[in-house]
């Protein structure tokens, strides 16, 4: 199996979707940043506010594309700047699928 880069792995994320919203998580700015180091990938997700109800799935889909390069992958959560957060909110109201 090739390995697995930072590239490769933003390649294959930035297209995971939101559940609710069209749009991925990486448009949302949900995505933040991936780091590799040796046999470890760490994702990082910005959150809007700190309890979200769908983190569980949010997280899965993440780390369900990457599983296939038997890599330990950890994800590490923030909370999104007040920036961050205005453009996650507008593009939430754009792309609602509810």
């Amino acid at each position: 199996m090739e390995k697995l880069t930072q590239e490769k792995a933003w390649k294959t994320l930035e297209k995971v979707q939101h559940p609710a919203i069209n749009f991925s998580l990486a448009e949302l700015g949900i995505l933040k940043d991936i780091d590799i180091s040796g046999e470890m990938i760490t994702i990082t997700l910005a959150l809007p506010f700190p309890e979200i109800p769908i983190i569980d799935t949010l997280v899965n889909s993440l780390v369900e594309p990457l599983s296939e390069y038997n890599m330990e992958i950890g994800v590490e959560t923030v909370l999104m700047t007040e920036q961050e957060k205005q453009k996650f909110f507008d593009l939430e109201h754009q792309g609602w699928k509810g």
